[in-house]
């Protein structure tokens, strides 16, 4: 795994014939709701990904999952960029814990489904609590073996918004 506020280039070079998908995965368990002076963990995560959504290029289309008591796809391959990123500014944060193998299905439907022409492209934006990542789904699947494998597929980006947390 690796670690980044975001990758360059996030713009597709002109030209470009491919069409782009990203995935954005926000972590909206309790944990997230950590707060040191005025600000949280899920709203750094809110708030980078909603930066994103604003300098991706027209026609990229967006996915957005969240990842609480139970992972819930809240938005599916829309191309418009306002939607996705009101959606996102909207979010609320859940109360329990959930474990990151549990998305694993949905972001496996979407390396499947894409387009033969289709760029795809995941965002994870967590605060990467042990109990989080190291845990398993209820199909006894774990993350890491799951993002490994779909690293085959897409990038992933993982962006850590912990508040307090050096970067």
């Amino acid at each position: 795994f690796r670690r980044v506020l975001f990758r360059s280039p996030l713009l597709m070079p002109s030209g470009s014939e491919r069409s782009r998908h990203v995935v954005l995965v926000i972590d909206s368990t309790s944990s997230m709701g950590q707060q040191v002076g005025v600000s949280t963990s899920f709203a750094q995560a809110k708030n980078r990904a909603s930066r994103l959504i604003g300098v991706l290029p027209q026609g990229t289309k967006v996915s957005v999952l969240t990842l609480g008591h139970q992972p819930e796809m809240r938005l599916d391959r829309t191309s418009d960029l306002y939607e996705a990123r009101e959606l996102v500014e909207g979010l609320k944060i859940t109360h329990g814990a959930a474990v990151l193998a549990d998305v694993l299905p949905m972001l496996a439907a979407r390396v499947e489904g894409r387009e033969a022409d289709e760029t795809l492209e995941i965002y994870l934006f967590s605060d990467f609590q042990k109990t989080t990542v190291l845990g398993r789904s209820t199909e006894n699947a774990d993350a890491v073996s799951g993002f490994r494998a779909a690293c085959q597929h897409a990038p992933i980006s993982l962006i850590d918004v912990e508040i307090g947390r050096a970067h």
